[in-house]
């Protein structure tokens, strides 16, 4: 594994044109990566074809060996797209993507900075996490980070405008905690059914364990499940075994 400090500016790139793409701007496997002060990772695409999936807009980060971890210490990671064409694939976390098939394997540190202004998917395709996409041994830590202003998706079905966390491991694995910070006026989609217009959280059949919701701090302001049909939990949608 390696660890990195992300350069002052990562933009207008595409992580694939004709295919599935991961990682817009970055794409990290098994290693772990700091943002901090002046960083700005904006503009980019993760897939720019028409029947991809994209994953990671901004970042795309796996762990499948150790522990590996992505730090927002400040910065600003604003205007990426999973997926920005097209009416088949999927799209997942427009600034971030993060996944672990290792146990306990992966932290997202939110300590401060923004994301802002993503897209999972800016296409008439389905849409999950418009700024944060988890899943899977993957702990999500929100302490100072303004997450803002993002869309799961506009003309399909979308969950988690804000953040989306998915659990389907069969071992202990996911979590959100929440002690400061703000989730604010996210969408979980515009014209279609949408679920969690902040924060979306799923524990799906295949998973053994709960996972663990906490909040100690923080604000969920101002999101919205979907804007012209049916919607669930414009601040919050919480299914399965969730342990709030």
């Amino acid at each position: 594994g390696f660890n990195t400090t992300i350069p002052s500016v990562v933009g207008y790139n595409k992580a694939n044109t004709q295919g599935d793409g991961y990682g817009g701007g970055i794409c990290i496997q098994n290693g772990s990566a700091t943002i901090g002060d002046f960083t700005e990772v904006t503009s980019n695409t993760a897939s720019n074809y028409a029947s991809g999936t994209g994953a990671g807009g901004g970042i795309w980060i796996v762990a499948n060996s150790a522990e590996k971890f992505l730090t927002l210490e400040n910065g600003t990671i604003t205007n990426n797209y999973a997926k920005d064409t097209g009416t088949s694939g999927t799209a997942r976390g427009g600034a971030i993507y993060a996944n672990s098939t290792f146990q306990d394997g992966l932290d997202i540190n939110l300590n401060d900075g923004t994301i802002t202004s993503n897209y999972a998917s800016y296409s008439d395709t389905e849409g999950f996490g418009g700024g944060v996409y988890a899943a899977n041994n993957t702990d999500v830590i929100l302490s100072g980070t303004k997450i803002q202003n993002n869309h799961a998706a506009t003309g399909k079905k979308g969950q988690g405008g804000g953040v989306c966390l998915i659990s389907t491991s069969i071992s202990p694995s996911s979590s959100f905690t929440m002690s400061g910070g703000e989730i604010t006026n996210n969408y979980a989609t515009t014209t279609a059914e949408g679920h969690g217009g902040g924060l979306y959280v799923e524990v799906q059949s295949s998973a053994t364990y709960p996972l663990p919701v906490t909040r100690g701090g923080g604000s969920i302001i101002g999101n919205t499940a979907s804007e012209e049909a049916a919607g669930n939990g414009g601040g919050m949608a919480l299914k399965n075994r969730v342990k709030a």
